[in-house]
């Protein structure tokens, strides 16, 4: 489940960020950056990753200028998004740009005991400020449903994940319903073709934004998704905390909403990047957490 906080997170965030950066930034990247940050009256704004190595943690990476001075993390400070690179004939070349947003559907268990999420009800409030929300039973077969029938717009899920060691000391990866475990090749054999539908997918779970690298090939939720054809996905680095997460789902969705009833297209890094902020407030790293794979200018539209 979504676990507690950490102590001196400032701290600790940024000392790790600047030896991300330091050690494992590629050094045209360090270059670019440190050239485009400095670039006026055009400063860095957007940044999109293709790799086949989706455990690269680049959101965390703290950015110095040239001069050696704190810029931030380019999760923080910049609209960043990823794009999963693989063979898979199903996932799309390149990442959409647009997405009408149709349809937010919820994906919501109810656990009950050790497994109750408190701030769950607080997360679906925020999704439920916007008018094309709808929430689902949190069952197996509702999830079947859904995914038999994509919609246009979003597919939200607020629960419990996890990564565990199979038989044979392979990663499996689930999220939980209502009713049991879904691991990730159950997932793959629910989805049918999405007939044009592109939706975003949002899993706001613990655990479920991992992925290893097993055996030559990387596994785990975001590339799974993508290879859907699915526009995009939103998920967690590590195991998240109840509160923070409802919390980083309230501002995301704030945006979007103000967006959307203003009639003016949502750009989602940037929601994101909003978002993400929140850590600064809060000191809690949930919200630095949240990894975002889609197309870095990709906007919802309003219906």
């Amino acid at each position: 489940g979504r676990t507690g906080p950490n102590a001196r997170p400032k701290a600790l965030m940024k000392g790790f960020g600047k030896t991300l950066y330091q050690r494992y930034a590629p050094g045209k990247l360090k270059a670019v950056i440190s050239e485009l940050i400095a670039r006026s009256p055009m400063p860095l704004q957007t940044i999109q990753f293709y790799s086949n190595n989706p455990v690269v943690p680049w959101e965390l990476m703290f950015v110095s200028d040239a001069k050696g001075g704190d810029v931030g993390y380019l999760g923080t400070e910049f609209q960043v998004a990823r794009w999963h690179i693989t063979d898979s004939a199903k996932q799309l070349d390149k990442p959409t740009r647009n997405v009408s947003l149709d349809k937010l559907v919820a994906i919501a268990p109810k656990y009950k005991g050790a497994k109750a999420l408190p701030a769950q009800t607080r997360e679906l409030a925020s999704l439920s400020k916007l008018p094309v929300y709808e929430r689902l039973k949190g069952d197996s077969a509702s999830f079947e449903r859904l995914m038999a029938s994509l919609p246009d717009g979003m597919v939200h899920f607020s629960g419990h994940g996890t990564v565990a060691l199979g038989p044979l000391g392979v990663p499996e990866f689930s999220i939980s319903l209502g009713d049991g475990e879904l691991d990730l090749m159950t997932w793959r054999g629910m989805l049918t073709p999405p007939r044009g539908r592109q939706p975003l997918f949002f899993f706001n779970a613990c655990d479920v934004g991992q992925a290893k690298a097993v055996a030559g090939f990387v596994e785990g939720w975001a590339p799974a998704v993508l290879e859907t054809g699915a526009s995009g996905y939103i998920g967690g680095l590590w195991p998240l905390t109840d509160a923070p997460a409802a919390d980083f789902a309230a501002a995301f969705y704030g945006e979007v909403s103000a967006g959307i009833k203003s009639g003016r297209p949502v750009s989602v890094a940037k929601a994101l990047t909003r978002a993400r902020r929140g850590f600064f407030e809060h000191e809690n790293p949930t919200y630095l957490a949240y990894v975002y794979y889609g197309d870095v200018n990709l906007h919802f539209t309003p219906k």
